[in-house]
Parts: structure tokens; C-alpha cells; sequence
């Protein structure tokens, strides 16, 4: 789903990186990612439309946000501490 042509038409860059590999952040990286991760956000509702749903759109809403909200989390907590993130 990081990986949907509608994530990459957003202009994003770090999460496509999951469709084919690991992510990893550098510490520097962590402020432009969660600049990432809220466009993302703001366009919710055009990733859910445009990507297929497993579940109900209802469910596959709250799945990314739900995953969206845990790497948000993560992301500034490393970047607090001055860290990186590596999803896989």
C-alpha cells in the first residue's frame, strides 16, 4: 500500500521504499519523513479511495491510520532523542 502509485503521485518518498525494501531514516532524515508521514494524512481519504481495500473502506481507513499514527509516533520519538527510524 507505501508503495500505491496515489502515495508516489503525493510526491512521497520514503514510504514507496517499503514496497520493494526496509526504510531507514537517518536522524537528519526524521523531521522531512514526518513532513512525509502528515501528507500522508492529509490525503487519507484519496489513499483509501484509490487503493484496494482488504476490508471494508471503513476498516482499510482505520488500518492506515492506525499504522500511519504508530510510524508518527516512532518518528518523533527517535527524532526527539536525535535517532533515526527503520521500518521493515
Amino acid at each position: 500500500m507505501w508503495g500505491a502509485e496515489v502515495v508516489r503521485s503525493l510526491g512521497a518518498s520514503f514510504f514507496p521504499v517499503l514496497a520493494d525494501a526496509d526504510l531507514q531514516v537517518d536522524p537528519a532524515q526524521v523531521p522531512e519523513f514526518l513532513r512525509e508521514c502528515l501528507l500522508l494524512r492529509e490525503n487519507l481519504e484519496r489513499i483509501v479511495s484509490e487503493t484496494e481495500p482488504v476490508r471494508t473502506v471503513e476498516e482499510h481507513r482505520g488500518a492506515i491510520s492506525e499504522r500511519l499514527a504508530i510510524i508518527e509516533e516512532a518518528a518523533s520519538r527517535a527524532g526527539a532523542m536525535g535517532g533515526g527510524v527503520l521500518i521493515w
